[in-house]
C-alpha cells in the first residue's frame, strides 16, 4: 500500500478525481467479506466501471481459511467477498491478481499463535525483504510488470502482521480457486529509502 504502484493509482484519482466516486466497503463486523459484497452489489452503476481494491483474498473467489472462519458470525458465511460477487455478477466480475518474485513487504505487529489469536502491535512500521523462487519464471528482464491468464504457481500472500515462525512472515502460500488474470511485477519497491529490514 505504500508502494511505487500505489501512488501511481493515487495519482491517477486526483488528476480524475472529477471522474471517479469513491466508496468504503470495509468494516469492523465478523461477517466482514459478506458485508462487502452487499455494499459492492448496493453500490454499483451499470454506466461506469466499478473498480474494487482490496487484497488478493478479498477480491477472489476463495473460501475462508480456518483461522477466518474462527471469527465469523454465521458459520454460513465462509467466503471472501470475491466469492459472493462472482456468484452475483458472473462473468461481469474479473479477478485480477497481483503477485510479485521479490520486494519489500511492511508489517505493524507480529503473530504470537498459530492463527494469529495472539499479536503485539508497533508504533512503528517495520519492513522485510522477500524473494519467492517459485515466481522467478515469470519474471520477464523486458517488462517490469506483465498481465498473466496462466498462473500455475503457489500465490505468496502477506498479512499486515509478521509471523514469526513462516518465511518471509507470510500469512499464507495460496493456490487461487477462480481468478481472471495475475497482474505479476517483478519487484516491488518502498516509496522511501529503507533502512529496517
Amino acid at each position: 500500500m505504500e508502494s511505487n504502484i500505489f501512488l501511481e493509482i493515487i495519482k491517477y484519482i486526483k488528476n480524475n478525481r472529477k471522474r471517479i466516486t469513491i466508496i468504503g466497503v470495509d468494516n469492523d463486523t465478523l461477517d466482514r467479506d459478506y458485508d462487502m459484497s452487499h455494499i459492492i452489489i448496493q453500490n454499483i452503476s451499470d454506466s461506469t466501471i466499478n473498480f474494487f481494491w482490496a487484497h488478493n483474498d478479498h477480491v477472489d473467489n476463495l473460501k475462508y481459511h480456518n483461522y477466518n472462519s474462527k471469527y465469523i458470525e454465521n458459520p454460513n458465511h465462509k467466503w471472501y467477498c470475491g466469492h459472493y460477487l462472482r456468484k452475483e455478477l458472473g462473468d461481469q466480475y474479473c479477478i485480477i491478481l497481483t503477485q510479485a518474485y521479490e520486494g519489500i513487504n511492511r508489517f505493524n505487529g507480529y503473530c504470537m499463535s498459530v492463527d494469529c489469536e495472539t499479536r503485539t502491535w508497533q508504533l512503528d512500521y517495520f519492513y522485510k525483504k522477500f524473494m519467492y523462487d517459485p515466481n522467478k519464471i515469470y519474471v520477464d528482464k523486458n517488462q517490469k510488470m506483465q498481465l498473466l491468464t496462466k498462473f500455475d504457481k503457489k500465490l505468496i500472500q502477506f498479512s499486515n502482521s509478521f509471523f514469526k515462525d513462516r518465511k518471509f512472515g507470510n500469512s499464507s502460500l495460496d493456490n487461487s480457486n477462480d481468478w481472471d488474470y495475475v497482474l505479476f511485477f517483478n519487484e516491488t519497491h518502498r516509496l522511501e529509502p529503507y533502512s529496517n529490514y
